[in-house]
């Protein structure tokens, strides 16, 4: 069996947006907005870690950050998703045509 972080994340991905339309919204104040307020829950995360009383409580924090820390990426690994879909897309279009 495949160790998950062995396996690419956006190989199994598929994306209906085009990079144009990602880049578009990674650029967009929308996206912008969005990011401000996660940077956000990512300091009140910080200042949670000295407030923690239990392993239990740590652990959330730490999940939470981890949810936080992907979500803050996922702009660049869709964008990354889309042009990995688009060259697979490319190498079966050609392979078809030989």
């Amino acid at each position: 069996m495949e160790d998950m972080e062995d396996k690419d994340p956006n190989e199994d991905i598929e994306i209906s947006s085009t990079e144009t339309q990602l880049k578009t919204f990674k650029e967009s104040s929308i996206w912008a907005d969005m990011k401000r307020e996660l940077e956000l829950w990512m300091l009140m995360l910080q200042g949670s870690y000295d407030k923690c009383d239990s392993l239990a409580e740590l652990k959330l924090i730490q999940g939470r950050r981890e949810a936080v820390v992907h979500l803050l990426a996922l702009p660049d690994n869709l964008m990354h998703a889309a042009k990995t879909q688009r060259e697979k897309d490319k190498e079966e279009r050609n392979e078809r045509r030989v």
